[in-house]
C-alpha cells in the first residue's frame, strides 16, 4: 500500500498520505510538491510539528470506553438516520468518490429491514437494495468472471480499482445470498452464486485454501486485464458488437482511459423492451456474448495474485460457502 508516513527523530508521526502521484494530476500535489512542503514545514513550524505527532500519537492509542449496555432500538434508529444522511440516492451507497461496498453496513440495513417496524424497515431496505442493485450492474463488478473490485473512483460505481480482495467477496457473496432470502430477487442470488464460482474457480489454492487478492495491474497497466476497446470488441465480436454494446454501456471513446469498463448500462428488462425482445431472448444472446468475451480475455495475461492464505479471511469465505450450500444445495459449495 503507497503509504508514506513522515516522523519525528524519535518516531512520532506528524504526516501521512496515500497514493501521492509523481507529477501533479487533478489538483493533488506531486510527492516532490509533498517533500517540498513537509521540508519548509520541518525548518519553520518544528514545535508545532512535535505537537501534532504528539496528538495522533494519543488519537491512535485511544481506545473507545465499553458502554454499560447493548445498543437498544432508539440507537439502531439513529444508526439508520446516520446513514441516510450519507446515502446517495441517486447513485445508492454511502459518501462520494471513492465509493466503498462497506459490506458490514449492509448487513446492518438488512437486518433492521427484516427484523425492523416501519417505517424504518422500509428505509433500510429502500438503501439495501439501491446499492446492491447499483453495485450488481456497476463496474466493480465483473460481469464475466464474477466477483467484486475493492471499491470504485467515482460514485457511480463505474470504474473500479480494479483489486480483488477475498474479503471482499466473502462478505459480499454473503449480503446477496441473504438479501435473495429477504427480498426474493433473483438478481442478488446470481451475484451471490458468480461471486463465490469465482472463488472456487480463480483463487483457490491446489492445496487447500483460498488465496488472498488478485492485483488490479497486468503487463504493467491498471485495469489491463478487464477493459476493453472498441476494435476489440469488434474484432471477437463481430456483428454483435452493437448489441454488446447496448448491454454493457460501450462505446468508441470509452469511459476508461479510451477503453470501456463493462456495466450494466441499463435493467436487461429496459433494454429488451426497447429492442423489442423477449427477456428471454436477450439473456440468451448476453450469454453467448458473455462466453465469447470470457474466452478471449482468458488469453490475456491475468493479473498477479497474492497467494497468501489468511486464515480469518478464510474463515470469512467458509461462512458463505457454508450458508450458500445451506440455502442452495450447492454440494460444491459444501
Amino acid at each position: 500500500w503507497p503509504m508514506t508516513v513522515f516522523l519525528t527523530p524519535d518516531g512520532g508521526p506528524f504526516f501521512a498520505g496515500t497514493y501521492f502521484p509523481k507529477e501533479r494530476v487533478h489538483g493533488l500535489p506531486s510527492f516532490l510538491d509533498v517533500l517540498a512542503g513537509v521540508s519548509n514545514a520541518w525548518d519553520t513550524k518544528r514545535a508545532e510539528l512535535a505537537e501534532q505527532a504528539d496528538r495522533l500519537t494519543a488519537a491512535v492509542n485511544a481506545t473507545l470506553p465499553a458502554a454499560d449496555d447493548l445498543p437498544d432500538v432508539a440507537a439502531v434508529d439513529r444508526a439508520i438516520d446516520s446513514l441516510a444522511e450519507s446515502f446517495d440516492r441517486e447513485y445508492g451507497g454511502f459518501g462520494g468518490a471513492p465509493k466503498f461496498p462497506q459490506a458490514p453496513t449492509l448487513e446492518l440495513l438488512m437486518r433492521v429491514g427484516a427484523l425492523g417496524d416501519e417505517p424504518v424497515r422500509g428505509r433500510a431496505l429502500a438503501m439495501l437494495n439501491e446499492t446492491l442493485e447499483a453495485m450488481r450492474r456497476g463496474g466493480i463488478y465483473d460481469h464475466l468472471g464474477g466477483g467484486f473490485a475493492r471499491y470504485s473512483v467515482d460514485r457511480y460505481w463505474l470504474v473500479p480499482h480494479f483489486e480483488k480482495m477475498l474479503y471482499d467477496n466473502a462478505l459480499l457473496a454473503r449480503t446477496y445470498l441473504h438479501a435473495w432470502q429477504l427480498t426474493g430477487q433473483r438478481n442478488h442470488l446470481q451475484i451471490a452464486r458468480s461471486t463465490l464460482d469465482y472463488l472456487i474457480r480463480d483463487m483457490t489454492d491446489p492445496s487447500g485454501g483460498i488465496h488472498s487478492a488478485e492485483d488490479a495491474d497486468s503487463e504493467g497497466k491498471e485495469g489491463a486485464y478487464y477493459v476493453w476497446t472498441w476494435d476489440e470488441l469488434g474484432r471477437v465480436l463481430e456483428a454483435d458488437r452493437d448489441l454488446a454494446a447496448s448491454i454493457y454501456g460501450a462505446t468508441p471513446g470509452g469511459n476508461f482511459e479510451g477503453t470501456n469498463v463493462l456495466h450494466l448500462a441499463q435493467p436487461l428488462n429496459d433494454l429488451a423492451n426497447g429492442l423489442g425482445l423477449e427477456l428471454s431472448e436477450l439473456e440468451a444472446r448476453k450469454a453467448t456474448i458473455d462466453e465469447r468475451l470470457r474466452a478471449f480475455r482468458d488469453t490475456r495475461i491475468r493479473p498477479g495474485r497474492d497467494d497468501k492464505i489468511v486464515t480469518a479471511w478464510n474463515g470469512l469465505a467458509l461462512r458463505a460457502f457454508a450458508e450458500a450450500d445451506a440455502v442452495v444445495r450447492v454440494p460444491e459449495y459444501r
